[in-house]
């Protein structure tokens, strides 16, 4: 039995690979993790990036966007922050929302930036904290 077969098995069998000792590079385990750079969260207990597998059992995952082909009822799907909020007299440039991206804040003219001009997207889902404009 190869180890694809014994992954899939131990997944039946049990329904998840957190009794399992090993996992394959470029799988995904339970809750959040990182993988080629990306992060990702959810409750799948695998997750094949590119949908290049050829199991049945492989569906397109539920994200929408194609990022990953799940197996079983649960998909995992990229962290994104979403879009940043911004204060009425701010502007904020940058439309990546996907870990480690930044976006740059400017205020309009009139107001000073009061804060840190830029805010990274995290692991967790969040922004670090906004920057506020302040009237001069």
């Amino acid at each position: 039995m190869d180890v694809g077969r014994l992954n899939l098995l131990l997944l039946l069998l049990f329904g998840s690979f957190q009794i399992a000792t090993f996992q394959f590079p470029g799988w995904i385990g339970e809750v959040e993790d990182f993988i080629d750079n990306i992060y990702w969260s959810g409750s799948a207990p695998l997750c094949f990036g590119g949908c290049k597998a050829r199991h049945e059992e492989l569906r397109r995952d539920g994200c929408g966007d194609s990022s990953c082909c799940w197996l079983g009822h649960k998909s995992l799907c990229r962290v994104n922050c979403g879009r940043p909020d911004v204060d009425y007299n701010g502007v904020v440039s940058g439309n990546d929302w996907s870990v480690g991206s930044v976006v740059r804040y400017t205020c309009r003219p009139g107001f000073m930036l009061l804060g840190n001009p830029t805010r990274h997207c995290q692991p967790n889902g969040l922004w670090t904290p906004k920057p506020t404009c302040l009237s001069k």
